[in-house]
């Protein structure tokens, strides 16, 4: 029963329960959303806050860690990816991250998860990935194909050109080593995109 109550609270009161009514208020009128608070703001941005000083911001921000872990854990559910959305649902947590992330899925013959790795971590707005970073894990974990994933923090996942380029250098590099390169998925907050469906390159 308890928990129902707090189902019934709006964003705005369930953030008072952590800052001030006045500040729980402001934040929500600043970042629009509690997901936008506890997993995209920075720290910096909270205290400017009225009410809201280092200690308080340490406490939402270490809420928003305990969420995006949670969301995580979840996402080892996943044994088998088969498709794009399988990628994406595996790797969504990546939709809260502040800096661009590169990651591959590695997988075996049968489309199972081995393991998926961070291969690289960048700016707020790039990271760069070669052939080399992402295969050599590949090798070392006996891989039989790979599925490449980065994140974009702008919030939409439309591929840039440097994502197209690095598409068809991954695709060339797994068909030398035999590895076979199955798709490079960019995700955002606004949903995910298939390098697969949008270059026409011969997959």
């Amino acid at each position: 029963m308890e928990d129902e109550e707090y189902k019934r609270y709006t964003d705005e009161e369930l953030l008072g329960k952590i800052v001030s009514e006045d500040s729980a208020s402001e934040l929500i009128e600043k970042h629009k959303s509690l997901e936008d608070i506890l997993l995209k703001s920075y720290t910096q941005e909270l205290e400017q806050i009225k009410g809201v000083g280092s200690k308080t911001s340490d406490r939402i921000k270490a809420v928003g860690e305990a969420v995006s872990r949670v969301m995580y854990q979840k996402t080892k559910e996943i044994k088998y990816v088969k498709s794009a959305e399988d990628a994406y649902e595996l790797c969504k947590d990546m939709i809260h991250l502040d800096q661009e992330e590169v990651r591959v899925i590695l997988l075996n013959t049968k489309n199972r998860v081995k393991s998926v790795e961070t291969v690289t971590i960048g700016t707020i707005s790039s990271s760069i990935v070669t052939p080399r970073e992402v295969y050599s894990r590949a090798v070392r974990a006996m891989a039989k194909a790979i599925i490449l994933i980065h994140n974009h923090p702008s919030g939409v996942p439309e591929p840039s050109f440097d994502d197209k380029e690095i598409t068809r250098q991954m695709k060339e590099a797994g068909q030398a080593l035999n590895i076979e390169f199955l798709d490079h998925i960019v995700v955002a907050k606004d949903g995910y995109v298939s390098l697969k469906r949008e270059t026409d390159f011969d997959w």
